[in-house]
């Protein structure tokens, strides 16, 4: 039997179908710990189940790990504030160096990976 999809929104309205192999109880608006291309990430529930099915998924769903608790949401909230750090930092090198470039944005995955 195929696992249950889950659609995760990431920063930047980022959506991304996972597998839900453990049966994991969740609801849109959930914060879950999801398999990342390096590591492990943090997202929220968008959609649940068939609302996901309906859309065409590309590529292998990774896996929701296990839903997030309170310490894994002050480390998003953490992560956050290095992101504007970072940017501010990147910002004033691109300068410095009179590079022909704009930054977009920066973003930690949740284990900094």
């Amino acid at each position: 039997m195929t696992p249950e999809i889950v659609e995760i929104s990431f920063k930047g309205n980022k959506r991304v179908p996972y597998f839900n192999p453990k049966e994991i109880k969740v609801k849109p608006g959930d914060w879950v710990i999801v398999e990342a291309e390096k590591g492990i990430d943090l997202g929220q529930v968008n959609k649940v189940g068939r609302l996901v099915a309906l859309f065409e998924i590309k590529g292998d769903p990774k896996n929701i790990i296990r839903r997030a608790v309170d310490e894994d949401l002050a480390k998003l909230k953490e992560n956050r504030k290095e992101e504007a750090l970072a940017f501010t930092v990147a910002r004033e090198k691109i300068k410095k160096h009179n590079l022909n470039m704009k930054l977009v944005d920066v973003e930690y995955q949740f284990d900094r990976n």
